[in-house]
């Protein structure tokens, strides 16, 4: 069972769901715009042996929505000061697309965070292509509308 929790972090509040069940920490990062809530079909199938924590990142669910600070750069810090907020020294480390571009660049910059790491379809880890560099900017703008759509009930099962 994963509980929905809130950290209020330095630049934002960070929501994330948790799992205290088992030993080994697991840190479950979601792709662009998307939310902690995908996970929650496979902790269920992880939490007897990894305490499950799946943040909705900056700008996403039910985590703060500023008007700046999305680069992976503040990304990095906003997990950061989550595992320094749950006394997480490393963990086990899951990135789905974007997040898992952001996980790449965050292990190369601080590997003793990473116990391991497993990047699931990782976004453009490269050089991004040039459309990007301008498209990517304006759908931060609509990421609120975005979360309108995924907005579910606390109680809801996917």
């Amino acid at each position: 069972m994963l509980n929905r929790k809130t950290e209020r972090l330095p630049n934002l509040e960070l929501s994330y769901l948790e799992s205290h069940s088992g030993k080994e920490p697991l840190l479950l990062l979601h792709g662009l715009a998307d939310h902690a809530l995908v996970w929650q079909s496979l902790a269920a199938h992880l939490v007897e042996d990894y305490q499950i924590v799946a943040p909705d990142l900056r700008g996403h669910g039910e985590t703060s929505k500023p008007s700046s600070g999305y680069t992976s750069q503040d990304i990095i810090g906003d997990l950061e000061n989550l595992m320094a907020a749950l006394g997480w020294e490393n963990a086990h480390i899951l990135g789905h697309s974007w997040s898992a571009k952001v996980a790449a660049i965050w292990a190369t910059q601080n590997p003793k965070r990473f116990r391991s790491l497993i990047l699931v379809d990782p976004f453009f880890i490269g050089k991004i292509p040039p459309i990007f560099k301008l498209t990517f900017p304006l759908l931060y703008r609509v990421l609120p509308l975005i979360n309108i759509w995924t907005k579910l009930p606390k109680d809801s099962q996917c």
